[in-house]
């Protein structure tokens, strides 16, 4: 009798923009590929998801998604913007003075592939060490 309801709560999904898309790297491997964000999609998220400003401002960019940004110039766009809005930039100067140029969007993606979290980001000390294992 319910049949087109439980038809209607069983159908997958369908598929949401930015959403993850799975790709084979090579015969019999998959790796998860995520589609690009724009700029104002992580300053957006950045503000949703911190109404106050960050002491961890650098983790805060990494979770609004920035390590989805096409390259270092939206990654700086963005954190112009959210640096507009009032807020800490969110790139600490260690982070901007220390991490080669046109190499930032790739260190905070390896932040997140290695799961750095906030003690990474407690002392000056702490921000070199991760910088340099990073830099290895």
């Amino acid at each position: 009798m319910f049949g087109w309801l439980k038809k209607l709560f069983t159908a997958s999904p369908a598929a949401e923009p930015g959403a993850a898309e799975l790709t084979a790297a090579e015969p019999g491997a998959a790796t998860v590929k995520e589609s690009p964000l724009a700029v104002m999609d992580v300053v957006d998220q950045f503000l949703r998801q911190n109404p106050q400003r960050s002491p961890l401002a650098t983790l805060a960019l990494i979770q609004a998604g920035a390590t989805r940004l096409r390259d270092d110039r939206e990654l700086l766009e963005a954190c112009d913007r959210i640096a507009a809005h009032g807020y800490q930039y969110p790139l600490s100067p260690t982070v901007q003075r220390e991490v080669p140029e046109g190499r930032l969007l790739e260190f905070l993606r390896w932040q997140r592939s290695i799961g750095a979290g906030k003690q990474d980001y407690e002392t000056e000390h702490a921000v070199r060490d991760l910088i340099q294992r990073f830099l290895r």
